[in-house]
């Protein structure tokens, strides 16, 4: 199920990012009836796509990756030199410095081979290398990349049903605990599981993340 599902969100991800005028320039129609028949086209395919509003990724930031685009070709093209993306949360590309330390465990988690190396104890920090020694001890195979249980790994879910259960004071059970890569899967996942028809609605706080809406009308609820 997980790699259906996740194959399902990376589609539906890439069809909610392109609006119809863009999906017919993509998809040129012919004027031949048989192969009309079997071309995808803006109303051959799931009417609910159409229907979706994501904005985060919409025309005001196509426009604005055009305009970068024109700006690297052409720097004196406009009055400005950089274009900030405040369509979703990147701290980052503002110049937030990241949490080294989550960093550091995935780089060691993806190349174990390095925690052998002396250089390491210089460059990682010990406690960023004492959590990915404990990190891949819980993984078969001590090595990250592959197809895992669909609800993830289970000595991780092990780990989190027990801080869920130190934080709050109540019982976690770690099979009942879904990992996922994000909160968009995870949303989606919600969506699929409890919308059964447009009679189902979600509530849901507004101004809200496009992101719900979009997965509500993708999977046929009412808003």
């Amino acid at each position: 199920m997980g790699f259906d599902f996740l194959s399902l969100s990376l589609l539906s991800k890439a069809l909610i990012y392109f609006s119809p005028l863009v999906f017919q320039r993509l998809i040129p129609i012919s004027s031949s009836s048989s192969t009309m028949a079997s071309q995808v086209t803006v109303d051959s395919i799931n009417p609910k796509v159409i229907e979706c509003q994501y904005a985060v990724r919409g025309e005001i930031v196509i426009l604005a990756q055009k305009l970068q685009q024109e700006i690297q070709a052409k720097p004196e093209a406009y009055p400005f030199q950089e274009i900030l993306y405040c369509n979703i949360g990147n701290p980052q590309s503002l110049g937030q410095k990241s949490i080294t330390f989550f960093r550091e465990v995935l780089a060691l988690c993806d190349h174990p081979a390095i925690l052998a190396k002396s250089e390491t104890q210089a460059l990682f920090s010990a406690d960023s290398i004492e959590r990915a020694r404990k990190i891949l001890d819980q993984i078969p195979g001590r090595a990250t990349g592959a197809y895992s249980h669909s609800q993830g790994i289970k000595g991780l879910r092990d780990t989190i049903a027990a801080a869920i259960e130190a934080r709050d004071g109540f019982p976690a059970d770690p099979n009942d605990i879904f990992m996922t890569d994000g909160a968009s899967p995870a949303v989606h996942m919600m969506m699929q599981l409890l919308i059964r028809s447009e009679k189902d609605g979600i509530l849901c706080p507004i101004p809200q993340y496009p992101l719900y809406s979009a997965s509500i009308a993708l999977h046929g609820g009412t808003l």
